[in-house]
């Protein structure tokens, strides 16, 4: 029987951790890693060699970054006040079975941001034979990316309080509201969105994740965020929320045997095959049902389609009616890319792995993607908020924008749900009629170039979200066009309707109205869209 992690000795752990500075700053100054947040240790040379001082926090590193087998003295120093026996009994480390002087962890502890998460290392180095349907995964970059889109979701709540999480082990938790994880992991996105809500409860059916989850939250300090065992909703049945989140297994295959990766069924059992990401839709589809009012879900998505079709009309019928459902498109492969990746980065680990067998599962997964039809799969976010005007919106963002934080769930929302407000079938006509106000952080970039002897504005990108400190730090691209028409545009002052300022502009620069209504109109759209431009 697989051991299970005991939260008994988290609090001990977390003051040994904190005597040790095993924190995102100190596995900075040890390996040399950047401000990103995660930790690269393909390479176990350099990692050893970066550790070889013998000094406590690079004995940690070693064995919970590394997975290396220390000596037990050292070990020992390294975990004090907690003792080895007691880290061996809570499931922390173990002896090595080919040399007794020697332990070794049996769980990754990973600094990221300002929490410490306990995980399966890639492969259990436990001499137990790993199960990779109980298998619990640290954060990854998809996690990661959902967890800026969620702090985006918890700042737009109405109401709320609290901040999302401020960095100090055991600080009070909470504002208002509820959270809730669908298939928690490790715990990460209910303990990074604790700060932030009254609750956070995580649900999982692996029952090693739910354990993983119970002492990751009392590592860290945050008693209101608890997990129960159970598929998705059900271990909730009967209470709401107001943020859900949820990184499901996604990937889209004909394997159905890693429980945080295959996503081809749907949650109830015996759920039939269709397109290969009936989970993602089961998901969609039913959980914003325990959404409060202004609830939102956000999730990570993958979905299946043609050669000349985006998915978005099979994503539409996802969302539920009379509710706002936002689609960001991150990226698309082609079958037989996505097979390779998939494939090797979660199977070619396995003991006794060869390019023969990856030939073989290759050849099986292009012939359950032959078998329904299925050339390109893409990847992304889809959000839906418990809110009217109820829309669809389906968009491409470019996955750098999420990583960085620089896409607000909440604003981009707001501004979808007020032009909604405003137009009837996508007509010009209500958001030319539309008082609107420029939000403080837009900004237009101009190319310049000569004529007629004198250096014009021939295009106009306006950003949003950028700064004009010492930073530099450039906003996102949203729209862009004649320069006239930006010009008309970001010259509202929430006193006039747009397209007065649109006719003034028209007649000072002697341009084409009706031309010039059309390109305000649709950088306007895209503007409020965002959130640039605010309804008065």
């Amino acid at each position: 029987m697989i051991r299970r992690i005991q939260p008994d000795v988290a609090e001990t752990l977390r003051e040994a951790l904190a005597r040790r500075g095993y924190d995102h700053a100190g596995l900075k100054r040890v390996l040399g890693i950047g401000a990103g947040g995660f930790v690269d240790i393909s390479s176990g040379p350099l990692l050893m060699r970066r550790t070889a001082d013998g000094l406590p926090l690079s004995t940690m590193v070693r064995l919970f970054i590394g997975g290396a087998s220390v000596e037990a003295g050292a070990a020992e120093r390294a975990l004090d006040p907690v003792g080895l026996g007691e880290a061996a009994r809570a499931g922390l480390i173990e002896s090595d079975p080919l040399d007794p002087s020697l332990v070794r962890a049996t769980v990754a502890l990973v600094p990221y941001e300002d929490l410490v998460l306990a995980a399966d290392f890639s492969r259990r180095t436990s001499g137990e034979i790993a199960r990779e349907f109980d298998h619990v995964m640290g954060v990854g970059r998809s996690s990661a990316a959902l967890g800026k889109l969620a702090r985006g979701a918890a700042k737009g709540r109405r109401g709320g309080g609290g901040s999302v999480r401020d960095g100090s082990a055991g600080a009070a938790c909470g504002g208002a509201g509820r959270v809730l994880d669908l298939g928690c992991g490790c715990g990460y996105l209910a303990l990074r969105m604790a700060g932030a809500f009254e609750s956070a409860i995580g649900t999982d059916v692996n029952e090693r994740a739910v354990g993983m989850s119970v002492f990751n939250a009392r590592l860290n300090g945050l008693p209101n965020a608890t997990f129960r065992l159970g598929s998705m909703t059900d271990p909730v049945a009967g209470e709401s929320f107001d943020l859900v989140v949820t990184n499901p297994p996604f990937v889209i295959s004909p394997e159905t045997g890693q429980v945080y990766r295959d996503g081809a069924r749907r949650p109830e059992a015996g759920g039939a095959r269709g397109h290969g990401d009936e989970f993602c839709s089961w998901i969609a589809r039913h959980a914003p049902g325990v959404l409060r009012d202004d609830g939102v879900l956000v999730m990570l998505v993958n979905w299946s389609h043609g050669e000349g079709d985006d998915g978005s009309g099979r994503l539409s019928s996802w969302a539920p009616p009379g509710m706002q459902a936002w689609v960001l498109r991150t990226d698309t492969q082609r079958v037989d890319e996505y097979a390779s990746m998939w494939i090797r980065h979660t199977e070619s680990g396995t003991p006794g792995w060869s390019e023969a067998m990856f030939a073989d599962r290759f050849d099986r997964w292009m012939k359950h993607y032959g078998s329904l039809g299925i050339e390109r799969i893409s990847y992304g976010a889809m959000v839906v908020r418990r809110a009217r005007p109820a829309f669809f919106e389906f968009d491409s963002m470019e996955t750098a924008w999420i990583d960085s934080g620089a896409v607000d769930v909440a604003r981009g929302l707001d501004g979808r749900a007020a032009v909604a407000a405003v137009e009837a079938d996508h007509r010009d006509e209500g958001v030319l009629a539309g008082r609107w106000r420029v939000a403080p952080d837009v900004r237009v970039l101009q190319r310049m170039a000569p004529r007629d002897g004198a250096w014009r504005a021939v295009e106009a990108t306006v950003t949003i979200g950028g700064t004009d400190d010492a930073t530099g730090r450039s906003g996102r691209p949203v729209c862009g066009g004649d320069p006239a028409a930006v010009e008309s545009v970001l010259r509202v002052d929430g006193k006039r309707a747009l397209v007065q300022v649109v006719d003034e502009t028209a007649s000072m620069t002697g341009r084409e109205r009706s031309s010039l209504r059309a390109q305000a109109a649709r950088i306007a759209r895209a503007l409020a869209r965002e959130g640039g431009l605010t309804p008065v």
